[in-house]
């Protein structure tokens, strides 16, 4: 069986045939990546939380240096409706965020997220240092300029206290 063949059983809603399959595909780098996409489109356009994360987590026992798997599931921790339900959410997040980064430090969105929960956290220090980390990567280009202008803002509210 093929990881294209898994990934067609959970889009027909064969979740318990697809998730047995998981484990017949050989090439198991395809199968998490294939995981990967497909449970970050999942969470993404149909909000399906739960089922998304047992397949996010599933990518990363298959292939634990997958930066993506790592990234989509700081997503699913960082959304709204995951984090309404379980405090813990953030630091899950923060968690997964930090794995994708040391996974693939050019993974810019994971360093970009991850700033910003530092930021909104109060951690502003840590914010400053994936900001730091984006600009020295790609330069300051317009994607990254919010925690910029949020950092900028924090700082010049400090000068003046």
């Amino acid at each position: 069986m093929e990881a294209d063949d898994v990934i067609q059983l959970f889009k027909d809603v064969k979740i318990s045939e697809g998730l047995e399959a998981i484990d017949k595909v050989s090439d198991k780098k395809a199968m998490a990546l294939g995981l990967c996409e497909f449970a970050g489109t999942l969470n993404y356009l149909k909000g399906q939380a739960a089922l998304s994360e047992v397949l996010l987590k599933k990518a990363i026992l298959l292939d634990r240096g997958l930066a993506l798997a790592h990234y989509n599931l700081g997503v699913l921790y960082s959304s709204p409706d995951y984090l309404e339900s379980d405090e813990s959410g953030v630091e899950k997040a923060v968690m997964s965020y930090r794995r994708a980064v040391s996974s693939d430090p050019h993974l810019n969105e994971a360093r970009y997220n991850l700033g910003l929960l530092y930021y909104f956290t109060g951690r502003v220090d840590g914010a400053k240092k994936q900001y730091d980390a984006i600009v020295a990567d790609v330069g300051d280009i317009v994607r990254y300029r919010l925690l910029g202008a949020l950092l900028l803002e924090d700082r010049r509210a400090s000068e003046f206290s």
